[in-house]
């Protein structure tokens, strides 16, 4: 559940804000430190991105103190009356590959072209269209759709829903992840992958590079480096290690 912020915590906000500090590192720092205390969700993250930018509408375009109060009560209100709403708070979600392969269990990860590490296939939360009209996608939708479309296709959304657990996630702090298991196949095969032709054709062409890692490489390792099963020593998100720790202790391996 997301927890409501008191008044205590609004004030830490605005006195952040409005401390005028000339470090904006550290204004940044402040305004972080207090919305954590909000939520660890989806609420949390909002709210911080929202309170960067207002502080660069006061610095530069110079809101007024009552349009910024304004602003910042709507925002906070609305931000989390959608969390509450929505019953299960999520920032964004994906999937957890798991293949068993000769008595080894591996991970299936990708690197975007954007970062310098490999991760799980996940994404940020999108929308859809159905026959009530465009709404919000739930945490399972962006992670199927997340997935195929790092993919390049070649998991398909037929597919993924065949082996995807919707009722077992880890949710991370507004990251969910969905188990699913797959057979193991060749990385090569998914390189080679034609993407499909679509109205968003940039959304398969995300990521640069895909690398199968042992589950025993990863809680050996360091939270940085990881040797992958073609023998390349890759980054891996530092989050990942903490992630395969609680997947293990759920029992998703077994």
């Amino acid at each position: 559940m997301v927890r409501r912020p008191t008044k205590r915590h609004v004030v830490l906000v605005v006195t952040a804000l409005m401390s005028g500090s000339s470090a904006p590192r550290e204004s940044e720092t402040q305004s972080f430190n207090c919305v954590k205390q909000m939520s660890r969700g989806v609420c949390g993250l909002a709210i911080h991105f929202l309170v960067l930018f207002l502080r660069f509408l006061i610095n530069r375009a110079r809101l007024s103190m009552p349009g910024f109060t304004l602003v910042l009560a709507f925002t906070l209100a609305t931000s989390l009356l959608e969390a509450r709403a929505e019953g299960e708070e999520f920032f964004a979600a994906g999937v957890m590959l798991i293949a068993h392969k000769d008595g080894d269990t591996q991970l299936l990860l990708g690197k975007s072209h954007r970062r310098q590490w490999y991760e799980l296939f996940a994404g940020r939360r999108g929308t859809t269209v159905d026959d009530e009209g465009r709404r919000p996608e739930t945490a399972y939708e962006t992670a199927l759709r997340e997935t195929y479309e790092e993919s390049r296709g070649y998991l398909s959304r037929e597919f993924l829903h065949e082996v995807m657990d919707e009722s077992r996630y880890l949710n991370d702090g507004g990251f969910l992840y969905f188990r699913a298991v797959v057979e193991p196949f060749a990385i090569e095969d998914m390189r080679e992958a034609p993407v499909p032709l679509s109205d968003t054709p940039l959304a398969f062409s995300e990521i640069a590079d895909y690398a199968w890692v042992s589950i025993d490489a990863v809680i050996a390792g360091d939270n940085a480096e990881v040797v992958d099963e073609a023998g390349r020593t890759i980054d891996v998100r530092p989050q990942l290690k903490g992630r395969v720790l609680r997947a293990q202790e759920a029992g998703w391996f077994d």
